[in-house]
């Protein structure tokens, strides 16, 4: 589960927009595409719509995110400038994500900007694109704000975007754990039940934007059974935040020294990798690359107690396979 926590000492942090137009090496300018943070109608939660922009409520949870209706693009994109302005207490936080809707139709994986720039590269062309915003903090320390938040494509107006045909999604063998934690709420923000059903896998880009989403689906076969079930993922964990495992070490937002497929969690606990611990510098206490929901655990698998299970993640394969 995502818990957010800070510090006490109160000082704002302004984070201004950019100029209305980017200049480009060839002297023009870039596209600057307003996001719509306006909306009532997408998937949101813990969030204020207030004059002054879009706020964490003042409840006591300490987190809350926001999801954008989709902009279109003039042209194909994967590199994407963003400019946001904000407020940011200290002791709180702000994640801007976003993901584009392919050329195929499907939807990429949700991607951040690196910590010293500006621009989002997403995994694949796309025509569209999304925006979510996190925030994270305590009523006390007061609220995280965005005002606005502008988004330039960047590259060639012709790139030739066609998605590789007939791609196998990925697979891999992993430990799985159960859950639980009935009646607490999710990453998404949804409330866990008793006999639930949906996946957590320990990084955000596989994330969907709430319970009534499922743009990203595994399916999980469990061999002492001969059961298989897919199950959307609704929240993150087990260990790792930041861990893609399934995606190759070349575009995995850490660990890339690690081979495609194993979590970091796993070689921490079997080869003593990171000193044993996750990145939140906790001892590794099991090799867990996924967790499951009671339902899909118990019910769907026949699972008795953690054990090893293949996973294969549906997104990362083009729309014909996903049947």
């Amino acid at each position: 589960m995502m818990r957010s926590s800070g510090g006490t000492k109160r000082v704002i942090h302004i984070f201004t927009a950019a100029v209305l137009a980017f200049p480009t090496a060839a002297g023009t300018a870039e596209p600057r595409l307003p996001v719509d943070l306006t909306s009532h109608e997408t998937a949101q939660y813990n969030v204020d719509h207030t004059p002054g922009g879009l706020t964490l409520s003042g409840t006591a949870s300490s987190q809350g995110f926001y999801v954008s209706p989709p902009t279109a693009t003039p042209f194909p994109v994967m590199g994407i400038r963003t400019a946001t302005s904000a407020t940011r207490p200290a002791g709180t936080g702000i994640v801007v994500e976003l993901r584009g809707q392919s050329v195929s139709g499907g939807w990429t994986e949700w991607r951040t900007a690196t910590a010293d720039s500006s621009v989002i590269q997403l995994p694949e062309y796309a025509r569209s694109v999304q925006a979510r915003i996190t925030f994270s903090g305590k009523e006390h320390l007061g609220k995280p704000a965005v005002v606005s938040l502008y988004i330039s494509p960047l590259g060639s107006h012709d790139p030739r975007p066609e998605r590789q045909a007939n791609l196998k999604p990925f697979s891999s063998r992993v430990y799985a754990t159960r859950i639980g934690l009935v009646g607490e709420r999710t990453a998404n923000g949804h409330v866990i039940r008793r006999r639930d059903r949906f996946a957590s896998l320990p990084s955000r880009r596989g994330l969907n934007s709430d319970d009534t989403t499922n743009d990203y689906v595994v399916e999980i076969c469990y061999s002492r059974t001969n059961r298989c079930a897919r199950a959307p993922v609704w929240d993150v964990g087990p260990w790792n935040l930041r861990d893609d495992y399934w995606n190759p070490p070349a575009s995995r937002e850490m660990w890339q020294d690690l081979p495609q497929g194993k979590p970091q969690a796993q070689a921490a606990y079997a080869d003593g990798y990171n000193q044993g611990k996750d990145e939140r510098s906790r001892k590794v206490l099991n090799p867990a690359g996924i967790d499951l929901a009671n339902g899909l655990f118990w019910d769907d698998l026949g699972m008795t107690g953690n054990d090893w299970v293949t996973v294969t993640y549906l997104w990362t394969g083009s729309a014909a396979d996903d049947s």
